[in-house]
């Protein structure tokens, strides 16, 4: 019971403890500690602490006598049972685990509390150890994914001190420059110039440029496409002013214009359109004001006739009217 009242939220240690030892129970539990406290079943062993043989040196020789009598044979069939028998007879031969006060049943290992502690004491110092050497690899690598993995190892194992505060900061870093590459990318392929502007402003706030592996690159891209745009948008002015003026110079300027800038929409193509008409019909004048002058009747029904066609009428289409 959690207390005399039987009310919920509110539990009495002192009232609980005082059960749980007219009821035996702490004695049960002391003797299970004296005895075999821990079992496993040796998947379940290895699974966890099959990574402590590595760096354990021990030949055969110092590995024999555990084998010979936990497993009845110096050299027994491979397996689990056998590398538990292994792995402990690697740790006992190298000082880090007990030489005996283990058993080894037909399918679980059974361990006192001692053992447990010394496997969890050399687990956490391996794991502290490993993790160390990665958080120290990631930091150098400035790898996303890695440093990510590194530090939530690290959070696990409640590992702390100045290299897992340098890891967290980087980590930071690199997800805030991860999102600017993003944006960057995004703005982009919008060919927006407000939003490829912004994006540039957000990557140079997290210094993504200094991101060699792709982030420079992604920062020098942005930038070449944002001139482009605006040479565009320049381009795109002109154009409009030239249409607008129907001038057969401006409109040539602002075609050079959107061509350097790589400028390729409808709004081209009508003032090529236009231009191609305004050079036509300029000839066509030309070629009118000399047949006024001299030429045959022929010659000037036909100019007429392509004049009448494309809608010109100028003093010279009027004064060939006039010469015919």
């Amino acid at each position: 019971k959690p207390n005399h009242h039987l009310a919920p939220d509110d539990f009495d240690g002192a009232y609980v403890m005082r059960q749980l030892q007219q009821m035996g129970m702490v004695h049960v539990v002391k003797a299970r500690k004296q005895g075999f406290a821990h079992r496993y079943d040796f998947d379940t062993f290895i699974a966890r602490y099959g990574y402590l043989r590595e760096g354990v040196e021990c030949d055969a020789a110092k590995l024999a006598p555990y084998l010979q009598t936990y497993l009845g044979s110096a050299s027994p069939p491979a397996g689990t049972k056998t590398e538990t028998v292994h792995l402990l007879g690697a740790l006992a031969a190298a000082d880090m685990f007990a030489t005996d006060g283990w058993a080894v049943g037909t399918t679980k290992l059974f361990l006192k509390a001692s053992h447990q502690q010394q496997l969890e004491v050399a687990r956490e110092s391996h794991l502290r150890r490993v993790i160390t050497q990665t958080l120290t690899k990631a930091i150098a690598e400035s790898d996303l994914a890695s440093l990510d993995e590194a530090v939530a190892r690290a959070v696990e194992i409640r590992l702390t001190g100045k290299l897992v505060e340098e890891a967290k900061a980087l980590l930071a870093t690199l997800r805030e420059r991860e999102k600017a590459f993003e944006a960057l990318t995004e703005a982009m392929e919008m060919r927006d110039v407000a939003a490829v502007e912004a994006a540039l402003k957000q990557a140079a706030a997290v210094r993504l440029e200094k991101d060699a592996k792709k982030g420079a690159q992604k920062v020098s891209d942005a930038k070449a496409l944002l001139t482009q745009l605006k040479a565009q948008q320049v381009a795109s002015n002109a154009l409009a002013a030239a249409l607008a003026s129907k001038d057969v110079k401006k409109l040539r300027d602002a075609l050079d214009a959107a061509q350097k800038s790589g400028l390729n929409s409808g709004q081209v193509t009508q003032a090529q359109r236009m231009l191609e008409g305004l050079k036509t019909k300029d000839a066509l004048e030309k070629k009118l004001a000399a047949a006024a002058k001299g030429g045959s009747l022929a010659e000037l029904t036909q100019l007429l006739a392509q004049a009448e066609e494309i809608g010109l009428s100028t003093e010279a289409v009027r004064e060939a009217r006039r010469r015919q």
